[in-house]
């Protein structure tokens, strides 16, 4: 499948649309979609729609998991990068970080970012944990819009999700806390960001549910 772009225009913003077309087009019987591009492609907005369960249309019971590759020039790196990403018998899979590096920070950096490590789980701060749902928000302040918003969409637990982050003060990651949980307009009473259980999710309906997490 081909598809001409206008040469003037961001190239970022067309990957999704065409995602969503194959998806739409194809009916693919594949159940997961592995998305390659360069850096250029990657942007937060890219990574985050890739980084989630979709359901294939509106005629399919089919979910399609949709992950993503970045490519990295190794040649770019910093001459210790180089050494780190080259040593023998390295593994993003068993190895992610390097052995000077606090692993809690990093895996903070890469889930406010929008990148994943094989066998780490969560986008935009939202994870399972044993079948639950949870809210552990790290986006920095820009990645909220003019209004403090940031939302995503995305499948857990055979679930359709809308999860909406309030940041109406405008503070950055570190400063903020979790202050209420809505979902799907009740207050839930919660002190670990916890959304629900794993009981709760399969008694829900087939519908999408909001999620709206105010920060404080």
């Amino acid at each position: 499948m081909r598809q001409i772009c206008p040469g003037n225009r961001n190239e970022q913003i067309s990957l999704r649309p065409l995602e969503n077309k194959i998806i739409k087009d194809f009916c693919l019987d594949t159940s997961t979609i592995t998305v390659c591009t360069d850096a250029g492609l990657a942007s937060f907005d890219n990574r985050a729609f890739n980084a989630q369960v979709k359901n294939a249309g509106k005629d399919s019971n089919k979910n399609i998991k949709l992950q993503y590759i970045t490519i990295q020039p190794i040649k770019t790196l910093a001459k210790n990068e180089q050494d780190w990403a080259l040593a023998p018998g390295r593994s993003f899979v068993s190895n992610p970080i390097k052995a000077d590096e606090n692993q809690e920070l990093v895996m903070a950096q890469l889930d406010r970012e929008g990148w994943k490590c094989d066998g780490y789980e969560g986008v935009f701060g939202i994870k399972g944990k044993l079948g639950a749902l949870f809210a552990e928000p790290k986006l920095m302040r820009e990645q909220f819009d003019k209004e403090g918003n940031a939302e995503i969409t995305l499948w857990f637990q055979g679930k359709h999700w809308r999860i909406l982050y309030k940041n109406v003060s405008g503070k950055e990651y570190g400063e903020y806390t979790i202050g209420s949980i809505y979902l799907d307009g009740n207050l839930l009473k919660q002190t670990t960001g916890q959304i629900a259980d794993i009981e709760e999710i399969h008694a829900l309906d087939d519908s999408i549910h909001e999620v709206i997490i105010e920060l404080q």
